[in-house]
């Protein structure tokens, strides 16, 4: 066999290994989420499972995706509907910092403590989680497992979304929506795999 066809050969085999790699450890629902740790704006790390016993919502977004741009503000709303109840890890995958954040000051200019921006320059966590387009959207339980898995926006999408996000919430707080968010996020503190939130 010719040497340049076994270097493609080779090259063909290494990228299906990446492809079912890939696709293994993509987030599914009734899953555990994968682990992740990422830098938010500041440059402070924020882990996913110092998040545990929070419903959190892994927003996967770019400022050169025309979907993302209706998805953070429909977010920022659920958050404040919920009063605090609901975590949102909006993890931008730009390499360009100047343009993310002058993408966020357009579509999000006021964001809620618990809407916390991550960085994913390397898409290395995009590519863990399998999202099929952009924006990506997973819920995770207070028990770190996927429950709602979602890609691009829509009205119908986004009432999808809130639905999945209210099964996960205690009956006292889907019976007492509220309209603005003012109270201090609820406490992350929790064993891993085990949940706080009440039935």
């Amino acid at each position: 066999m010719p040497l340049g066809a076994i270097a493609a050969a080779v090259v063909l085999a290494l990228a299906g290994t990446l492809v079912v790699a890939a696709r293994a450890a993509a987030a599914r629902i009734g899953q555990a989420a994968p682990e992740f740790t990422l830098p938010d704006s500041q440059g402070r790390p924020v882990a996913l499972a110092e998040l545990c016993g929070q419903v959190i919502i892994v927003d996967f977004w770019a400022s050169w995706c025309l979907p993302c741009a209706p998805m953070l503000p429909a977010l920022d709303a659920l958050v404040r509907r919920y009063h605090g109840n609901v975590r949102v890890l909006a993890i931008d995958i730009d390499q360009s910092r100047d343009k993310a954040m002058e993408f966020l000051r357009q579509y999000l200019p006021e964001p809620l403590p618990w809407l916390t921006i991550l960085v994913d320059g390397a898409a290395d966590v995009l590519a863990r989680y399998g999202a099929a387009g952009m924006p990506a959207v997973f819920v995770v339980d207070a028990d770190g497992t996927v429950r709602f898995v979602d890609a691009g926006f829509s009205p119908e999408g986004a009432r999808d979304l809130e639905d999945a996000v209210r099964r996960l919430l205690p009956p006292s707080v889907r019976a007492a929506e509220q309209d603005s968010a003012t109270a201090a996020p609820p406490d992350a503190g929790c064993t891993p795999g085990r949940s706080t939130a009440a039935p």
